[in-house]
């Protein structure tokens, strides 16, 4: 599973576990670390991302954009796995947590 990290928005990124498909997002905290239970995770809502500044779904899709290419890689494919029962992540050896 990757991660990007945002403190422009105070939040964490990731793909939803199931399809890898949807972005998701959950509070950065002060001293930079986030929850990691699924419930703790919500969808973006894109309707509502219309009514922020113009910066944002911009800012939002590059970070959805970039977490869909890390996942459709061939190459990682082998290395994505999350349990959430006993919270083992995996991610790309270059690249596990983007600060933007």
């Amino acid at each position: 599973m990757m991660f990007i990290s945002s403190e422009k928005t105070g939040s964490v990124y990731k793909l939803d576990p199931i399809t890898q498909t949807e972005l998701y997002y959950t509070p950065l905290m002060k001293n930079g670390d986030f929850m990691m239970r699924d419930e703790d995770w919500c969808a973006v809502d894109w309707d509502s991302v219309l009514g922020e500044e113009d910066w944002l779904q911009p800012y939002l899709k590059n970070i959805h954009n970039q977490l869909l290419e890390e996942v459709s890689d061939p190459a990682n494919q082998q290395l994505y796995h999350f349990t959430t029962s006993v919270r083992t992540v995996y991610s790309t050896p270059q690249r596990d947590l983007y600060a933007l």
